[in-house]
């Protein structure tokens, strides 16, 4: 996962700022962040129905999609049901250089880009896509969501923590400092595990993990 060739210099930081700014005959209620890293080939309706049930639960909500892959015209014509029903969403592809800034997250890509970094056998795609939704939560707080949360027979995590919130920053932190591209989850699941515990509430953040065995 790169950033786009073509990503013009703000262009990332201004697409966000329009989808969460208010306006006469709107106001984003909540937050919602997704990635996907993959190709549309592997977008399926299962894909599309968690983002149905995303806008139907939170009509007023707006969601932020960062893809490559789906920032292009078949992308957007897969998404274009939501947009014609009135939903705020926006595809864009990552401006890494901008979301990593002033956080440990920036030196260690700049290791990785010098090929100063093992990367291991876990596909890099999956870690930076771990590391990106970490700084999109903080860089602007609201909600993350896997791509295929169905709330059912599934083992996936919802993500909520306010603008700039400290903890989200220790996670990125450690992410940097503890990067280990040979343990499944080590970069992700496990990490949120190391510093958080189980699923807890105070200081204005909510953590919530669904464990579900899926038999």
């Amino acid at each position: 996962m790169e950033s786009s060739d073509q990503l013009q210099q703000g262009e990332f930081r201004s697409k966000v700022k329009n989808l969460f700014s208010k306006n006469e005959t709107f106001s984003c209620k909540v937050r919602f962040f997704m990635t996907w890293k993959s190709s549309l080939d592997t977008f399926s309706e299962k894909e599309f129905h968690s983002i149905e049930t995303l806008f139907s639960t939170h009509p007023k909500g707006c969601l932020l999609i960062v893809s490559n892959s789906k920032d292009s015209h078949k992308g957007r014509q897969i998404l274009k049901p939501f947009l014609e029903k009135g939903f705020r969403l926006t595809v864009i592809s990552p401006d890494l250089n901008y979301l990593f800034k002033n956080t440990m997250a920036e030196p260690w890509f700049m290791k990785l880009t010098k090929g100063d970094l093992d990367v291991g056998y876990v596909p890099l795609g999956q870690n930076l896509s771990n590391l990106l939704w970490l700084c999109l939560l903080y860089k602007f707080g609201g909600v993350y969501m896997d791509t295929d949360v169905m709330w059912s027979r599934l083992n996936n995590a919802v993500m909520v923590f306010d603008k700039m919130h400290p903890l989200v920053y220790k996670f990125i932190e450690e992410f940097a400092l503890t990067f280990n591209g040979n343990k499944w989850g080590h970069n992700g699941l496990y990490l949120v595990l190391r510093l958080q515990g189980r699923p807890r509430m105070d200081d204005g953040v909510v953590v919530w993990w669904w464990w579900v065995s899926g038999e």
